[in-house]
């Protein structure tokens, strides 16, 4: 995601570059049903990573046309930074990430594939602008509630029951044990994987798992959730049941699973950064969006010297793209937001 063009986009497809025709969005679900129907005869995984909603805030008329005077009847908690017209821009963009998962929908139907096919819509993180966000505290670039709660929805007719709700809490670190579970595939990996199969929950099985915790770290500040309750990245501890805006902080109330839940943190650290965690001062509300650059107040810089791979085998070649970088001395990004940037 993050491309600064939506419109006739720079795209890269098998490691050469090229120019498409018309709306990111558009041009991603098309090539998407045309990777569907090439491999409609054989089981096939497709992935489609749509860039919207986010910026640049630009959308096909057809679209904006719909909501650029419609009143807007639910405002983010801090309504007198929402940009409106950024909302109407939103609203536009699920508008055309509606048309699209429709085509998508409409595809597989046209290809009898639907009934064998488990479809799986989900987003990444809460909103990039001040909008409304359900009075959950933060937005992305934050590890609270409104920073990294997202929808998720799947589809599997005959096998997953329609109206099905899911309700021990869940991440992205799941899909993979549980889609390779649902499709009868055994995952290749060296490494353990910190995911569950949450297929019986899905098929309506036995859920044979206990309490779990999870972990959302980003720019230097890590939050640990559990089925109750949430520790910030302060340290504060917040009753997501009763408190599910993260309003009062109970941890001296509750200090014994305060400190558990540190300690959670600190061995999650520890054991990826090889040092321990420690909590960042509480940022003021904890409303705004955090910049990865590794300069905010508290958090630790964007740096870490292990080797890693870069690339696959099979792709002759591997772009390294300027918005991935860190730059040094008198470098820096031609954006102050990296997205899509180049470097001066």
């Amino acid at each position: 995601g993050h491309w600064g063009e939506y419109f006739d986009p720079p795209l890269e497809h098998n490691g050469k570059m090229f120019r498409a025709k018309g709306f990111i969005v558009d041009v991603l679900v098309g090539k998407a049903l045309e990777f569907i129907e090439t491999n409609r005869e054989k089981p096939f995984f497709c992935y489609i990573p749509l860039t919207t909603p986010h910026s640049p805030f630009s959308v096909p008329d057809e679209h904006w046309n719909k909501f650029k005077d419609s009143p807007v009847t639910m405002r983010g908690e801090e309504g007198d930074k929402e940009d409106l017209a950024v909302t109407h821009t939103v609203l536009a963009m699920m508008d055309n990430i509606d048309v699209n998962v429709g085509r998508v929908l409409k595809k597989l139907d046209d290809l009898k594939l639907s009934e064998n096919t488990i479809v799986v819509y989900f987003s990444d993180n809460g909103p990039n602008s001040f909008r409304w966000n359900g009075g959950m505290k933060g937005k992305k670039g934050v590890t609270d509630e409104g920073g990294v709660r997202s929808v998720l929805f799947m589809r599997w007719p005959g096998k997953i029951k329609q109206d099905t709700l899911i309700t021990p809490i869940a991440g992205a670190i799941d899909l993979l044990p549980t889609l390779t579970a649902l499709a009868g595939v055994k995952p290749v990996s060296t490494k353990p994987l910190d995911g569950l199969d949450l297929s019986p929950l899905l098929l309506g099985g036995e859920w044979k798992r206990g309490p779990r915790e999870l972990i959302n770290y980003n720019g230097g500040k890590l939050s640990v959730r559990t089925q109750t309750h949430r520790l910030d990245a302060s340290g504060g501890l917040f009753d997501m049941i009763a408190d599910p805006n993260q309003t009062k902080n109970i941890a001296a109330e509750q200090p014994e699973l305060a400190a558990k839940l540190t300690a959670t943190a600190t061995a999650w650290h520890q054991e990826v950064f090889g040092k321990p965690y420690v909590a960042k001062a509480a940022g003021g509300k904890g409303k705004g969006q955090g910049k990865e650059k590794g300069k905010k107040p508290g958090a630790e810089p964007f740096m870490d010297d292990r080797p890693y791979p870069v690339g696959y085998t099979e792709f002759p070649i591997t772009m390294l793209e300027a918005r991935d970088g860190i730059p040094h001395g008198e470098a820096k990004h031609s954006s102050g937001a990296p997205n899509c940037s180049y470097f001066v």
